[in-house]
């Protein structure tokens, strides 16, 4: 196998199985999101990979947000965990509500 073919077989591998943040990687705007990303440090709450998301700034009683960050770390949970579960939970008690009125 010639330098030339064992080049073009790494790189159609890489084309397969590479993951689709290291095929961004070679974009510069790919790069300059991985770069941002890298400054981070791992306990900073923006990074994250679970996928589409958007920032959500709400008031909320000074109660809630002390409780919160008590949560986080007796728990050890992020901030978003906490409150996409008490989201699950509000949309799944409306839900069971709504099928009520449906069948009375």
């Amino acid at each position: 196998m010639s330098d030339t073919e064992t080049v073009d077989v790494k790189a159609q591998l890489r084309a397969q199985l590479g993951s689709q943040r290291r095929k961004e990687s070679g974009t510069v705007k790919g790069r300059k999101r991985a770069e941002k990303s890298a400054m981070l440090g791992p306990d900073d709450g923006r990074r994250s990979n679970r996928g589409d998301t958007v920032q959500l700034n709400v008031a909320v009683k000074k109660e809630w947000k002390t409780w919160i960050a008590r949560a986080k770390h007796d728990y050890d949970m992020a901030i978003f965990e906490i409150i996409e579960r008490g989201l699950e939970l509000v949309r799944a008690e409306l839900k069971q509500k709504q099928r009520g009125r449906h069948h009375g």
